[in-house]
C-alpha cells in the first residue's frame, strides 16, 4: 500500500511539473504586440554621390598646431542646403595596419564653413601617441541635405 501511494505521489508531482513547464512555453512563445512599429532598414539602396567640388570639400596634412604633421584637415566650404555631415575614415600606417574611426559636423544656420582636424593616432588626457609611417588616409563624407536626402562624397590622398 505504502508503494502505491508514492507511486501515484509521484505521478501526480510529474504530471504538474510536465503541466508547468507547458504552460511556460506556450506563454513565451506568444509574443506581444508593442504599440511602437519597427521602421525597415534598406541597407541595399545606393547613395547618390556628389563630387568633392560639389560642396567644396578639401584635405591636407594639417601645417599647425600640436598635431602638425599627424593629423589631417578636413574643410567644407559650400554648406548651402547642408543640414549635417558624417564621416568616416581609414588610413594605413607602418606599412600594412590599418585603423580607422568616424564622427560628424554639426552645422548651424548661417555657417559658411565645417572643418575637423582627424588625428593620425590616438591621444588621451592632451597627450597624443601618433601612428608612424602614415601613407594612405581616406574619407568618405555622408552629407544629409535639408530635404533629407543623404549624398555620399569620398576622397584619398597619398601622405
Amino acid at each position: 500500500m505504502k508503494n502505491k501511494g508514492l507511486v501515484i505521489t509521484l505521478g501526480v508531482l510529474v504530471l504538474l511539473i510536465i503541466s508547468g513547464l507547458g504552460f511556460f512555453y506556450i506563454a513565451s512563445s506568444h509574443k506581444t504586440t508593442s504599440p511602437v512599429k519597427e521602421i525597415p532598414v534598406i541597407n541595399d539602396a545606393p547613395v547618390p554621390s556628389l563630387s568633392p567640388d560639389a560642396i567644396g570639400f578639401s584635405m591636407a596634412l594639417a601645417q599647425t598646431g600640436q598635431s602638425a604633421g599627424h593629423a589631417v584637415d578636413i574643410n567644407v566650404t559650400k554648406l548651402d542646403g547642408i543640414t549635417g555631415i558624417d564621416y568616416e575614415f581609414s588610413y594605413i600606417y607602418s606599412g600594412d595596419l590599418n585603423q580607422g574611426g568616424f564622427g560628424h559636423l554639426d552645422i548651424k544656420p548661417g555657417e559658411s564653413e565645417a572643418s575637423q582636424e582627424i588625428v593620425l593616432g590616438t591621444c588621451s588626457s592632451g597627450t597624443c601617441r601618433y601612428d608612424a609611417g602614415v601613407s594612405h588616409f581616406k574619407v568618405i563624407l555622408r552629407v544629409i541635405k535639408n530635404d533629407g536626402k543623404t549624398y555620399q562624397v569620398e576622397k584619398e590622398m597619398d601622405l
